[in-house]
């Protein structure tokens, strides 16, 4: 049955989502010839249209696990996540790059909230989550000292470091 082979290979789902965003982003940087306002445009293309896509199927009223669970759908995070920094890339590069120090330690909590409060099987909530931790993960570079020193604490790089070994080895207990 199905449901064998899920609990098997379950964790390697989040695996053939990261994959399967390579693939989009190839395509995006070739089609794109290093051309990044071509980029950026089919970057929010593609991820609209993944978008359309979750929307058009039937969004389940129970939680959201099949539609949370299509690559298709989950990879618009990654993608917007890159045409953020595009964006920001191309909105600075005329200027010096913005430096407002809070921007995102202020992005990581309300990223946070979205990922324990808002159900991503939803397309607005999804979107806002993501648009949270993509503007956390590429305003990183702008804050300030306190906080990148808080992100590179032993502890929380040893954990980073050892994540994903724990992340594949912890099935197997399950």
């Amino acid at each position: 049955p199905i449901e064998q082979v899920v609990g098997v290979l379950e964790h390697s789902w989040s695996l053939a989502v990261e994959e399967h965003s390579y693939l989009v982003l190839i395509a995006i940087a070739a089609i794109s010839g290093r051309k990044p306002v071509v980029a950026l445009s089919a970057a929010f293309l593609v991820s609209t249209l993944l978008l359309t896509n979750g929307i058009h199927l039937e969004i389940p009223k129970n939680g959201g696990q099949q539609i949370t669970w299509r690559s298709d759908y989950r990879i618009v995070s990654v993608v917007l996540s890159f045409a953020t920094f595009v964006a920001i890339r191309l909105a600075t590069q005329h200027t010096a790059p913005f430096r407002i120090a809070w921007y995102s330690p202020l992005a990581t909590v309300f990223a946070m909230f979205a990922i324990l409060f808002l159900n991503p099987a939803y397309p607005a909530q999804l979107i806002i989550g993501t648009c949270f931790a993509a503007l956390a993960v590429n305003t990183l570079e702008s804050a300030g000292t306190r906080w990148r020193a808080y992100l590179q604490h032993p502890f929380l790089l040893w954990a980073g470091t050892i994540s994903f070994s724990l992340y594949l080895w912890q099935q197997l207990f399950f």
